[in-house]
């Protein structure tokens, strides 16, 4: 379901009129999306579409991954579905059958580690993403969240 911007709110009309100039002429997923949601779609956003479409999932690696890391590759099922690739389509169904396949899977998922990014000590060997906090068979009581409560045992947080 697609949500087109409304006119109705005093002087949105000129901020509206500056955004559609913005993006007007951008080639680009942002653009594209945009000029959806402002309604004003134009003849060559079709081919601008699958051409993106095709650039990313030339991006994904063969085992359904963007890059080994998760975060990338999480971000990149939703750049697909925003642009109407749906969740039955292949390039999606080997994107999300690698992010699945991390479920249950001990140690912490971030975006990757990079010879840049480990020397300037920002990948997942420093920092954590989403975390997994251990194998079933560790515990991992007892935890406070954030809403003050505190479980004693792993059964209270079902």
């Amino acid at each position: 379901m697609v949500t087109t911007v409304k006119q109705e709110i005093p002087g949105l009309s000129s901020g509206i009129g500056r955004l559609a100039v913005f993006f007007e002429n951008r080639a680009t997923r942002p653009g594209l999306l945009a000029r959806r949601a402002l309604g004003r779609l134009t003849d060559s956003d079709h081919g601008l579409r699958d051409r993106l479409i095709r650039e990313m999932r030339g991006e994904t690696r063969l085992d359904g991954s963007f890059g080994g890391a998760a975060v990338p590759t999480i971000w990149r099922v939703i750049e697909l579905m925003e642009l109407g690739h749906h969740d039955d389509q292949a390039g999606v169904i080997r994107v999300m059958g690698w992010v699945l396949s991390l479920q249950e899977q001990p140690g912490a998922f971030g975006e990757g580690c990079t010879d840049q990014r480990h020397r300037n000590k920002v990948c997942q060997h420093f920092i954590g993403g989403f975390f997994s906090a251990a194998p079933p068979n560790e515990r991992l009581s007892p935890v406070s969240l954030p809403r003050s409560e505190e479980h004693t045992s792993e059964l209270q947080s079902h």
